[in-house]
């Protein structure tokens, strides 16, 4: 089968990058040839600023869609609309390359139903990405010459989410229901280049997967009151290994080769292979924060948290048997300092925070892991320059720099910059009086 074709030679293939048109074409990632391609990370723009840490993040006016125990704190309304734009450099030992793209990132809403003690949150989010292209020459017969593949891959699959969260004392606890839903899509071409004159044939096999399903994730949490108005929030998330419907069809074509042009010749054969239950990856994690303070008036506000995430791909069942998957872990640590608000300045301050992150990724080859690391950084921009404790709404921004890397074949090494507008106000759903 032409998908198994790419899997099997990976560890093997010298990997000649497609020519892609310019800097900012479409992303090219061939680590997300496998599977359901990437998977997106849960956190907003303000946690991935601070290494992507969230398990034990609780905040009242910031949406932390990851744990979704923290909807329980929500003391105001949050709307988070967030974009984002990545650069993308595929090196080995001769050339590399560099892509990239963006796009919405994700929308979300959350609101208090009973103030930090039941919140609900709702919104559409993506869950994974594929986006690669592979070019592959080899020899395999004399007598055709230099034979030519070509792998390419694009889909995304989204996740819209209701969740809430309910809290008593200390102790919050909360979950995420959402319907997954999206289409991948997977070809190979196959030309000669000894015989690429006008009229020659070219043969392309097309594979569409369509996915769609229910998945459930879940959320728990502590808080500890400390001395000096510290506050130590503990928690714990987990995304089961859901369950969800696939379908697949396979095309394959012969084209006809004209210069620039490029003709439909006939459909060899169109095969409906059904549908087919796809197992999802298990995920937990665990994770801590300690903050201080609060933002609003003489009152600075800081916080440092650190996480660890698990996701057992060793479990994943898709389409395609044995591939490469191997459990993943990732280690997470970043923190925030806000600087008090002095309404005497007229104006409001940023919000700084700082991580980084390393860990092992899903795929293994050699027997050695995907490696994968990233630092962080990011600021939260108030939109009000009064001072306003009713209102806390901010565009925060971030940006990751890391590699993903094996060492007997390429390293990837990427910008990920991040923006949302994050309109939090407690003055949503309260009605007018007029005296």
């Amino acid at each position: 089968m032409f998908w198994r074709g790419i899997r099997a030679r990976f560890p093997l293939v010298l990997l000649a990058l497609a020519p892609l048109s310019g800097l900012f074409a479409q992303e090219n990632s061939p680590f997300s040839n496998f599977g359901i391609g990437d998977l997106v990370p849960r956190e907003f723009v303000w946690s991935k600023a601070m290494g992507g840490i969230s398990a034990g993040l609780f905040d009242p006016a910031i949406l932390n869609r990851a744990n979704p125990a923290s909807y329980a704190y929500l003391n105001r309304t949050n709307l988070d609309i967030g974009v984002y734009g990545n650069l993308l450099t595929i090196a080995d030992q001769d050339e590399s390359i560099t892509t990239g793209n963006g796009s919405l990132s994700h929308l979300a809403f959350g609101f208090p139903v009973w103030k930090q003690r039941l919140g609900i949150s709702a919104g559409l989010v993506p869950f994974s990405r594929v986006q690669y292209n592979i070019r592959q020459e080899q020899v395999r017969d004399p007598a055709i010459g230099l034979e030519i593949l070509d792998f390419q891959g694009t889909g995304t699959l989204y996740e819209a989410y209701l969740g809430a969260g309910y809290r008593t004392g200390g102790f919050s606890a909360g979950f995420n229901a959402g319907y997954l839903f999206g289409t991948i899509n997977n070809a190979r071409f196959v030309t000669f280049a000894d015989t690429l004159v006008e009229g020659a044939y070219s043969t392309r096999a097309l594979r569409t997967n369509r996915f769609r399903g229910l998945v459930l994730d879940g959320g728990i949490g502590y808080r500890i009151d400390l001395p000096n108005d510290l506050k130590l929030d503990l928690g714990a998330t987990g995304r089961l290994n859901n369950r969800i419907s696939g379908s697949e069809n396979i095309e394959y074509i012969t084209v006809v080769l004209g210069g620039s042009l490029q003709q439909l010749k006939d459909s060899v054969v169109n095969v409906e292979v059904g549908e087919s239950d796809i197992r999802l990856p298990l995920e937990f994690s665990a994770g801590f924060s300690f903050r201080q303070g609060y933002r609003q008036i003489d009152n600075p506000l800081w916080r440092v948290g650190a996480d660890f995430l698990m996701v057992r791909w060793s479990g994943f069942e898709g389409f395609v048997q044995d591939e490469p998957f191997t459990d993943s872990w990732k280690i997470k640590a970043g923190g925030e300092f806000t600087p008090a608000d002095r309404p005497e300045t007229n104006s409001r301050p940023l919000d700084y925070r700082l991580g980084f992150q390393y860990g092992k990724g899903n795929l293994t080859f050699d027997g050695q892991p995907v490696s994968e690391f990233g630092i962080t950084f990011g600021f939260g921009i108030p939109v009000s320059y009064q001072y306003a404790p009713q209102r806390n709404s901010r565009i925060n921004l971030s940006l990751e720099i890391g590699q993903r890397s094996h060492p007997a074949f390429y390293t990837e090494t990427f910008y990920r910059g991040s923006v949302s507008f994050t309109l939090s106000d407690s003055f949503w759903f309260i009605k007018s009086k007029v005296n």
